[in-house]
This record gives C-alpha cells, sequence and structure tokens, in this order.
C-alpha cells in the first residue's frame, strides 16, 4: 500500500471526527488550518466544545501521537481526538477521545515536541468513549 501524505492523512482524520460528531447530533466546524490549538468546534445544546485531531497511520507505534509544538493547554471545553487511520484502507479507522487534562497528565512534555502515549489499558477507557463528550452537552 502507498504511504499516505501526511497532511492529507490530517486532513481525513478531521473529515472523520466532523462526521462522528454530525451522526450524534453535534454541529461541527472544522476550523481553517493554522488555527491556533484546534481543529474543530463543536456545538449541540448551546454549548461549544474545541477538538484537535491527531491522526497516524499507525504504523510505527499506533498508541503514540505528538500533541503540537507547545505544552498542551488543558481545559474542561478542550477534547483530543487520537485516530489511526492505517495504511490499509480495508482496515476501519480506531479513534479514541481524551479530555486535555489527560492528556496533559500523560504527555512527555520534556521533548522538543510533546507526545501522548497511551498507556496500557487507557484504551479501554478512551476508545470510542462518546460519554465524555455527550456529558457535556447535557
Amino acid at each position: 500500500m502507498a504511504r499516505v501524505d501526511d497532511r492529507l492523512l490530517g486532513d481525513a482524520g478531521e473529515y472523520f471526527v466532523a462526521m462522528q460528531l454530525a451522526r450524534r447530533n453535534i454541529v461541527p466546524k472544522i476550523l481553517p488550518r493554522g488555527t491556533d490549538k484546534y481543529d474543530l468546534s463543536a456545538r449541540a445544546n448551546g454549548k461549544t466544545i474545541y477538538i484537535q485531531v491527531k491522526t497516524s497511520s499507525g504504523r510505527n507505534h499506533p498508541r503514540s501521537w505528538y500533541v503540537g509544538k507547545n505544552k498542551p493547554n488543558p481545559s474542561d471545553d478542550f477534547i483530543y481526538f487520537f485516530v489511526n487511520m492505517w495504511d490499509d484502507e480495508r482496515k476501519d479507522p480506531e479513534y479514541f477521545i481524551v479530555p486535555s487534562t489527560w492528556v496533559m497528565k500523560d504527555a512527555a512534555l520534556d521533548r522538543d515536541r510533546p507526545k501522548f502515549y497511551m498507556r496500557e489499558n487507557e484504551d479501554k477507557i478512551f476508545a470510542e468513549n462518546w460519554r465524555l463528550i455527550l456529558k457535556y452537552f447535557e
């Protein structure tokens, strides 16, 4: 399989997350490229959350993602989606919904580029865990 360009992979992850939000009656808005900190906003019931999407092909370390060039700034209305799109297009994407406060706690911040490593069993907590978002819009 041909490797997907990194920028296209990132765009695919954002569109994938936007689709997942829309099918749950949450209005997604993909923010312009280069918007500081967030990739999407999501709105329902008069409330808005902000989302950073980190997409990987899952090729090397399928449970780790760079979280940006700077230290994350956590808040209750800021969520990360970590997406593995896979090089094999026959394989369904997998995704994890992780509060920014958790990412801040677990990310390796001493690196040039902070990186979030999902620890053992965290995948079971965060895999497609929509409660983490839906509770915000109640």
